[in-house]
């Protein structure tokens, strides 16, 4: 049964660097969370064994509920930092399949979370962001900002983020995603909020079927898309994040032939309801140990479409000062190039964001006409929430 800490009216706790408190950057963000009623900590975790800036404190490890019997626990781990256009983060994804590229500024990232608050306090179900009470499951869920909410569109439409794709792709003609936004609850507070992990998957298809709408040939090598994930806050092993398999690409034909092909009738996609869980127990030393990258507010990390790849949840207990409301807050950004979308891509891109429909990772696919029929993207009253007035670049990733 539920039951709140006993402080359930959240003290924010300081930064955690006393450098950083005395830095210009610092007193502007902090002037600036209080013009939007937030605070620094919401962006940066507490120092004990979470902040990413140091080494994970000795803790006890939790059991993550499904997680493959048999597969190592990922580590969280210090990765390189790149910044957009940098042509060494491209190396390191195709190397290491993934990278981590810093797109946002602190100053983003708090009005981001504010843009975010002020959408789910706004949703009518009483949810607070001070009141932890208040975050139950059904309210929640009922708060949550569908894909083209104005939070979302303004992560989009930060230059920097697509800078960080035109860095990657070589062209500044681009198409966005219309993806979501995880936003994870202090489970402090609920251990029911915590999740789970181990649906590990990789997001394009191992067989493409026959008039899928796009330009490029599909086969096991080549790469169709980097996809890629904007946080807003620091992580730390309690919060959770996306776990990825380093260099798990260049084995994806491997698994697909091997594994793949006998169920390719069944399952289109490589995941954990299909061969995944056989090749895993087959051959462990191939997958070795997965990754949760050491993460800073304003980070994107990217990775290549054919990396194996998961949502799993903190790994360790939060410190006794975690009373951020949220332990993960990002929004799930992929970009393509335009010149790959057709005709059929560009039009149902339009019309979803017209009536409020979201689409899969690869921008430049076409949105199936039936994803029309039942639109998920729901506000409060049941209605299909519209983007909001974009300018002109946010419309430039349209089509």
């Amino acid at each position: 049964m539920w039951a709140p800490r006993s402080n359930a009216k959240m003290v924010m706790p300081p930064l955690a660097h006393a450098s950083d408190r005395s830095s210009p950057s610092y007193r502007r963000l902090r002037a600036l969370g209080e013009q939007l009623g937030g605070g620094v900590n919401e962006i940066r975790s507490p120092t004990a064994g979470s902040n990413c800036g140091g080494e994970d404190a000795p803790a006890e490890l939790l059991p993550i509920p499904g997680w493959p019997e048999g597969l190592p626990m990922y580590e969280f781990v210090d990765v390189p930092r790149f910044e957009p256009g940098d042509p060494a983060a491209l190396e390191h994804v195709n190397e290491h399949g993934y990278a981590v590229i810093s797109v946002l500024s602190l100053e983003e990232c708090a009005i981001a979370l504010s843009k975010f608050w002020r959408f789910i306090e706004a949703a009518g179900h009483g949810v607070r962001r001070d009141d932890p009470s208040s975050w139950t499951d059904e309210a929640w869920q009922a708060s949550l900002p569908p894909t083209h909410a104005e939070p979302l569109w303004f992560v989009r439409g930060v230059p920097k983020v697509a800078k960080c794709w035109e860095g990657l792709l070589g062209t500044d003609e681009l198409l966005v995603s219309f993806c979501g936004a995880p936003l994870n609850r202090n489970w402090s507070y609920n251990n029911q909020w915590r999740g789970g992990g181990g649906s590990f998957h990789v997001d394009r298809g191992a067989y493409y079927h026959p008039g899928l709408g796009v330009r490029i040939p599909y086969g096991l090598d080549d790469r169709d898309y980097i996809q890629g994930t904007v946080t807003l806050i620091d992580n730390g092993p309690h919060t959770g994040g996306n776990v990825v398999f380093p260099r798990s690409h260049k084995y994806f034909r491997y698994i697909a032939e091997t594994y793949h092909r006998p169920m390719k009738e069944q399952h289109a996609y490589i995941n954990s309801g299909s061969s995944l869980p056989a090749a895993m127990a087959a051959e462990p030393d191939l997958f070795g140990t997965p990754i949760m990258a050491k993460l800073k507010a304003g980070d994107a990390f990217v990775w290549d479409d054919r990396v194996i790849h998961g949502t799993c949840c903190g790994k360790v207990r939060p410190p006794n000062d975690a009373s951020a409301p949220l332990f993960r807050a990002a929004v799930h950004v992929t970009m393509s190039p335009k010149s790959l979308a057709m005709d059929e891509a560009l039009e149902t891109r339009k019309l979803a964001l017209e009536q409020g429909v979201s689409n899969g990772h690869p921008a430049h696919h076409p949105i199936p006409r039936r994803n029309f029929e039942s639109a998920v993207s729901y506000f409060a009253s049941g209605t299909k929430i519209p983007a909001p007035p974009l300018n002109t670049h946010q419309m430039s990733l349209v089509a």
